[in-house]
């Protein structure tokens, strides 16, 4: 793990070049970009294991349901959401817009993050269920000995945790 490198996080230690290569989003660019410009990278997807996977987040903007700006608030949520805003997002920090109509444009301006593009079509966003956070949280601490832990069983207890918790 990144802190047993003496890094605070996978792109730091990635950075330092501390470790070969780390699974992380495209926020890794800028980080890359502003703190580590002179290290060279490339850019994969994952390798499909039963299926191809991977974690999708996005934004989210909120306005708060006793505000005295509705309007204001919602002009300026929709302005922030379109298409080429989130392009401009995406030059000034390195980030895939979250919206699909930007895709092809994210892609044809940043070619090299091709990969985080195609993690879209067929990514997930994180397990939001109620007595879901105990099963990541003990999947995690698992995979966070991951030189030491057996990863074919840690994904059997993940497996039958989920299920049991969904009411599976």
């Amino acid at each position: 793990m990144s802190n047993d490198l003496g890094a605070g996080w996978g792109g730091e230690a990635f950075g330092k070049q501390l470790a070969a290569m780390v699974i992380e989003g495209n926020w890794i660019k800028g980080a890359m970009k502003n703190d580590f410009p002179d290290v060279k990278y490339k850019t994969v997807e994952l390798p499909a294991g039963a299926q191809k996977g991977t974690l999708m987040f996005t934004q989210c903007w909120g306005l708060a349901a006793d505000s005295q700006n509705k309007d204001a608030a919602k002009d300026l949520i929709k302005s922030l959401t379109t298409a080429e805003q989130q392009m401009a997002f995406a030059d000034a920090f390195g980030v895939m817009p979250s919206r699909t109509d930007a895709a092809e444009t994210y892609k044809e301006k940043y070619p090299e993050d091709a990969a985080f593009v195609a993690g879209g079509e067929y990514g997930h966003g994180p397990i939001n269920l109620p007595d879901m956070t105990e099963v990541v949280a003990d999947l995690n601490s698992q995979l966070e000995k991951m030189s030491t832990a057996d990863i074919a069983g840690a994904t059997t207890a993940f497996d039958e945790n989920a299920a049991s918790a969904i009411g599976g």
